[in-house]
């Protein structure tokens, strides 16, 4: 055992020591605490040193400090050479977070309770590092004794975070920049991240979006689409890239959608990141050249290659489920003359608005092309009514008669047609259905089943004065326009006059109007200009070898004046 002795000797009066008084107590077990708190404080000390953090005891009172841990070269001092007075250490606290750091410690003290902040110091060469301090207010009697701390250097760690915070922005904005749509799923199909281009397309802001699945941001029937899709992606662990429509804010877009999924560290499914690539450019060129290929550039309908590629489908469908269809065959009459006597731009006029016509006359469901130079097909190709036939004369008559009236063109457009209707309970191609509507369309023309109205060279001469017939003048024929001064009239008829001006005459403009033929009495009427252009011969140069056409369309035609017209132009093909 361990003993501690306290003797005390006895002496007589003369100084003759007579004995010894003494107390023996068992110090064993104190010494044994003693030792077990050394070793205890020698372990600490050790552990501390070799900690990364620095942990420092300091005296209130006293105003010193004790550091467990290399402070000194934390700081670029040599051994012992920092300070550990408080003043040395508020200096080193980088003035941006002085206010911070003395504000944490006043509400540590005020509450009783711990503290955990960050802030900067500076090194004795000027660099500063980024520590981490936690702080632990110790009191007695309500009293503040001491502060005990530990204070970790977290610079590399800043430093990291500012490098792969920097990676990341530049990440993020390369991800913005890019047209393409950027999506990252988790494995539940939630959204995790998105890019400005997907926001902008969907109409939402990115808080709206994360955190939400498919089902929360499109149609349900969309939605389970993608999600099959995804699960197709998630069970067999490849890229899947295919064309798919998207609903956004502005309707569905045509997208090259790429899916790839994403691994985690153990080989496992943790996700996916789809990208969107816009393909309505792609989309539209694509259109562009098959309409190339199918379309007629004049017209716009399809062309020969076209009519065919859709009608002999067409044709396989109806004897398939019983449909019927009817085919017509047209032909433009007059396309000879219309060329010779007025030049090819007015031949492709004529076929324009024949093709507008056409258009007009037949729904979007029928097949109507441009099979020839003046040949048309049309392709009914639903039935709903069983005089299909005689309606549609009927309709595209009327349509010719409305724009011969309205056009002020210098010609009629006239059409000779056959139609023929195919039986669905016998298989018939197209080429057999255009020669028998060929057939018919030729006997047509033959036997006038349309009326047909051959043009004639505009200096024709005949006796029967119809409306339609346009009559040459001479330079001996001219009006006054609202009083104007003379105005050339090229050619005539009871519907209206062609006129020749230096200037262009405003179309859709009312005139009251004389007309003078040599020196015969002015026949009056009142008129309006339907249509005016700079004439093939002349150019858009100011110079004195140009001109205008224009058209005008009596309007309020009485009696007299029909009869006074009639006189004027017998006088003109006599």
């Amino acid at each position: 055992r361990l003993v501690e002795s306290s003797i005390i000797p006895n002496h007589a009066p003369g100084g003759k020591l007579l004995s010894y008084y003494g107390v023996i107590r068992d110090i064993t077990e104190r010494k044994k605490a003693e030792k077990e708190l050394r070793e205890s404080e020698q372990r600490f000390q050790l552990a501390a040193v070799a900690a990364i953090d620095i942990i420092y005891d300091y005296d209130v009172e006293s105003e010193t400090a004790h550091w467990v841990g290399d402070i000194d070269s934390c700081l670029g001092y040599a051994d012992g050479e920092f300070p550990d007075t408080p003043e040395v250490w508020t200096a080193i606290i980088h003035h941006e977070d002085i206010g911070k750091v003395m504000a944490a410690y006043k509400r540590c003290v005020e509450t009783g309770g711990n503290g955990h902040f960050e802030y900067r110091v500076f090194r004795k060469d000027g660099t500063y590092r980024y520590w981490n301090e936690h702080a632990i207010p110790v009191f007695e009697n309500k009293k503040l004794i001491k502060w005990i701390g530990a204070i970790r250097d977290i610079t590399g760690f800043r430093k990291a975070e500012k490098s792969l915070l920097k990676k990341r922005n530049l990440l993020n904005t390369i991800i913005n920049s890019t047209p393409d749509l950027i999506v990252l799923k988790d494995r539940e199909m939630v959204y995790r991240h998105v890019n400005s281009a997907f926001c902008n397309f969907i109409g939402r802001q990115k808080n709206e979006i994360i955190g939400k699945t498919d089902f929360d941001l499109f149609l349900p029937e969309e939605a389970r689409g993608y999600r099959h899709c995804d699960k197709k992606v998630m069970k067999t662990g490849r890229q899947k890239i295919q064309d798919e429509e998207v609903t956004g804010k502005e309707g569905p877009i045509w997208f090259q959608v790429a899916k790839t999924p994403l691994l985690d560290d153990k080989g496992g499914f943790a996700g996916i990141l789809c990208s969107m690539r816009d393909m309505r450019k792609r989309k539209k060129m694509e259109e562009q050249l098959q309409a190339a290929v199918l379309t007629d550039e004049l017209t716009g309908l399809f062309n020969r290659r076209g009519f065919y590629t859709l009608s002999e489908k067409h044709c396989k469908l109806s004897t398939r489920f019983k449909r019927a269809l009817s085919l017509l065959y047209l032909d433009l009459d007059g396309m000879k003359n219309i060329n010779d006597e007025l030049g090819h731009k007015a031949g492709d006029q004529a076929l324009v608005d024949t093709a507008n016509i056409l258009k007009k006359t037949f729904r979007d469901s029928d097949i109507i092309a441009r099979i020839g130079g003046d040949e048309f097909a049309v392709l009914l190709t639903e039935h709903s009514e069983p005089d299909i036939e005689n309606i549609i004369i009927e309709h595209l008559k009327d349509n010719l008669r409305i724009h011969n009236e309205q056009s002020g063109r210098n010609y009629e457009l006239l059409l000779s047609l056959g139609i023929v209707r195919h039986d669905p309970a016998q298989m018939c191609s197209i080429d057999k259905l255009l020669s028998m509507a060929d057939e018919l369309m030729y006997k047509d023309k033959m036997h006038h089943k349309i009326e047909k109205q051959e043009l004639q060279p505009l200096n024709y001469k005949v006796s029967e004065r119809r409306a339609y017939r346009r009559i040459r003048t001479g330079s001996s024929c001219w009006a006054r326009l609202n009083g104007s001064d003379r105005i050339r009239i090229m050619n005539i008829s009871l519907k209206g006059v062609c006129l020749q001006s230096r200037q262009r005459l405003p179309v859709g403009n009312d005139y009251n109007i004389k007309l003078f033929y040599n020196d015969n009495e002015a026949i009056l009427s009142a008129g309006e200009l339907v249509w005016s252009t700079l004439t093939a011969d002349g150019n858009s140069n100011e110079d004195a070898s140009h001109y205008y056409e224009s058209g005008l369309k009596f309007i309020k035609t009485d009696n007299d004046l029909k009869l006074s017209l009639l006189k004027l132009i017998g006088t003109l093909t006599t």
